[in-house]
């Protein structure tokens, strides 16, 4: 909760980005959008990565393999 509170502080902050969790995780921290992607230690059998492209009004992230892909807006 300590590093959420300064990341409030600053409007300049427009995403989290962490890694990793398993199940991977997706939520809002206030308005501010927290992506953990996947573990990907047990796909040695297929790639799995992502792509994040950012653009003037949205974030994307690309998934392949088993990482989840998302888009959200940027605040």
């Amino acid at each position: 909760k300590p590093i959420l509170d300064v990341i409030a502080r600053y409007n300049c902050v427009k995403a989290i980005f962490a890694g990793h969790h398993h199940q991977g995780d997706f939520g809002y921290h206030l308005s501010i959008p927290c992506i953990t992607l996947e573990g990907m230690v047990e796909t040695a059998k297929e790639n799995a990565y992502a792509i994040l492209e950012i653009y003037k009004d949205k974030f994307e992230v690309k998934g392949v393999g088993r990482t989840t892909s998302r888009q959200f807006k940027i605040n």
